[in-house]
């Protein structure tokens, strides 16, 4: 999943502007977006995946040379093996016993990801706007 916030393009020139102390702010900014992420997968997750919504997590945080910065939520070898079962939730998979296809829950992820992306942000933008405030 991904998020792109539109109208941040001032905000950003300014953490530029500071050099290191921006990156420090933006990358707080995106951690605590991808943690509303996180915690509404969590709070949402398909209930007959057993315990696997509590080993879902922000997997990696990386930047890019053009200065954006990326955080992934959810799922990947780390953690593979205990949330393998909500992977195939939201793919869909085939039941070998009854050689149907099960669908229950396909898109799950991106169905949440899409009521929670508004919120996550809000939320970067408000915590770079207030790290800036007391900055500036």
């Amino acid at each position: 999943m991904s998020l792109e916030i539109k109208g941040i393009e001032e905000l950003q020139a300014k953490l530029e502007a500071l050099g290191k102390v921006g990156d420090k702010v933006e990358g707080t900014a995106v951690k605590k977006g991808a943690k509303v992420v996180l915690d509404h997968f969590k709070k949402n997750a398909p209930k007959d995946s057993g315990n696997s919504r509590n080993a879902l997590k922000v997997t990696s945080t990386k930047r890019f040379k053009n200065g954006g910065l990326w955080s992934q939520v959810g799922i990947d070898g780390s953690n593979w093996d205990k949330t393998k079962g909500l992977y195939f939730q939201h793919y869909g998979y085939l039941n070998h016993a009854t050689g149907k296809r099960v669908n229950k829950n396909v898109g799950w992820m991106s169905e949440e990801f899409a009521k929670v992306e508004k919120y996550a942000s809000e939320t970067i933008i408000n915590e770079v706007q207030k790290e800036l405030n007391k900055i500036l």
